[in-house]
């Protein structure tokens, strides 16, 4: 069976999480959730792509930014949640090629920044996994997927809510 929610926690690279993160949404469940590891590294030694620290996000901090700018049909919610935060996806659809049809030049353009701005240093507008906004979310992504709403509109919704 096609999995309802995916946990990607892996190379720590920016390319090896968004070709995850590709290929795990083709092959989610319609209503699946995604939640990717890693997405805010406290220091930028910790976010560098050869690991050089105890604790080491990688560069995986881009594939937000990158998911942002080319699959703006997704629901994004980056989570602070400790050591180094979280993003939960949703709204996923399995025949979008958005991805795998640039991936060379998506993976291009997220390794031309140098580092991770300050609003991912800062984790600026994450949520806290323990608010009531992120409870109104999940509950929000239940009724949708037991209603199955289509991903645009699950995406859409979310957002609102």
């Amino acid at each position: 069976r096609p999995p309802d929610l995916c946990f990607i926690d892996g190379m720590h690279l920016f390319e090896y999480a968004l070709r995850d993160f590709m290929n795990t949404e083709r092959r989610c469940a319609p209503g699946a959730v995604i939640v990717l590891d890693d997405i805010f590294p406290n220091h930028p030694a910790q976010a560098e792509r050869e690991r050089r620290t105890r604790v080491w996000t990688g560069d995986v901090w881009r594939l937000t930014e990158a998911l942002r700018r080319r699959r703006p049909d997704l629901f994004l919610m980056t989570l602070d949640a400790s050591p180094a935060g979280l993003l939960l996806v949703a709204g996923l659809d399995r025949e979008n090629r958005v991805l795998q049809d640039n991936y060379t030049e998506i993976v291009r353009q997220g390794l031309a920044r140098s580092g991770p701005p300050d609003t991912v240093l800062e984790r600026r507008d994450a949520v806290d996994p323990c608010s009531e906004r992120f409870s109104r979310t999940l509950a929000a992504l239940k009724r949708l997927r037991a209603n199955g709403v289509a991903p645009r509109e699950t995406a859409r919704r979310l957002r609102k809510a």
